[in-house]
């Protein structure tokens, strides 16, 4: 049931955790920004589950980063979660491949983390579902758990003590959003570029439509640009997924790795790029990297399209 919905720019973060808190509410909340977003998971108003599509703050991601979970590991581990539907968590206990406390503890920065990047967020929007229970103890990771009214002191710290972070650019490669003041030799181009990339939406290649938005000089309308932007990587992404996805590929690199060092690639993409041994197929590769799925996608497709991978 749909409790409560609004904006940021309204009910602020910390106004919100309080009173879940205050109320010891139990449910899902949902936070969305642009292409960003985010599920917390509240029992009796506390933070007990975190979930982002910012593959920075992927569970394995962390563990992997911080030293405790080779790349191996996690990839046997996740093949066991998406079998089972066990979480990842409580799979690298139980089989003893981690102990319990280090799962605990990365578990608890990755709640921290999740929940404390919306504290930065310029915009956005939230909904609250009332649920009995978000899930039973039996399904839940691990019995971590973090005090929404410690998160809003600690939120509120943050947000004073750093500016507020704009959406993510989506590839690295430069945004259609962020230029220079708008002038008016600068509108026609703007018109130009929304309206070419609407075209290319329109005509089933959402691919050149984002080329589009991304190439484009001067400063675009925000809201049309975020709009289009996200309607285009929807549709995008379901194509990918069909292509690499579905079909269990998997990439190689099909050049020495000398030239790959001289390709203008950031260091994200450097790394999916050398994981990319023939192995690994694309759903596992996509989740060691911090890139997000669709730019994964994108980079892959865009690679063995140049012929520096091979599948």
């Amino acid at each position: 049931m749909l409790a409560l919905q609004g904006s940021f720019a309204f009910l602020s973060c910390a106004e919100l955790f309080r009173l879940l808190a205050e109320k010891k509410a139990t449910g899902a909340l949902f936070a969305r920004r642009g292409a960003d977003e985010k599920r917390l998971g509240i029992e009796r108003g506390l933070l007990v589950s975190a979930t982002s599509n910012d593959p920075r703050e992927y569970l394995g991601r962390l563990l992997i980063e911080a030293g405790h979970l080779s790349e191996a590991d996690f990839l046997r581990a996740h093949r066991t979660h998406l079998e089972t539907g066990v979480p990842l968590g409580k799979i690298l206990t139980m089989t003893g491949v981690l102990p319990r406390e280090v799962v605990e503890k990365v578990l608890e920065t990755k709640f921290r983390e999740t929940a404390l990047g919306i504290f930065r967020w310029e915009e956005g929007s939230f909904a609250f579902h009332v649920q009995e229970s978000v899930r039973s103890p039996a399904e839940l990771p691990l019995p971590v758990s973090l005090s929404l009214v410690a998160l809003a002191e600690e939120g509120e710290a943050l947000r004073r003590s750093s500016p507020p972070i704009p959406p993510p650019e989506p590839s690295g490669r430069g945004s259609a959003e962020w230029f220079p003041t708008e002038t008016d030799e600068m509108r026609p181009r703007q018109s130009s570029a929304i309206a070419l990339a609407r075209e290319a939406l329109a005509a089933g290649d959402p691919e050149r439509a984002l080329e589009i938005l991304e190439s484009a000089t001067g400063r675009l309308p925000v809201d049309e640009a975020r709009a289009l932007r996200k309607a285009a990587e929807e549709r995008l992404l379901v194509q990918l997924r069909a292509e690499l996805l579905q079909n269990r590929i998997r990439p190689v690199l099909a050049v020495d790795r000398s030239v790959v060092r001289s390709l203008p690639l950031t260091p994200p993409e450097r790394y999916l790029l050398y994981r990319m041994d023939g192995i690994r197929d694309v759903e596992e590769l996509v989740h060691l990297t911090p890139l997000r799925q669709i730019d994964s996608l994108r980079l892959i497709k865009r690679l063995h399209g140049e012929g520096v991978v091979r599948y």
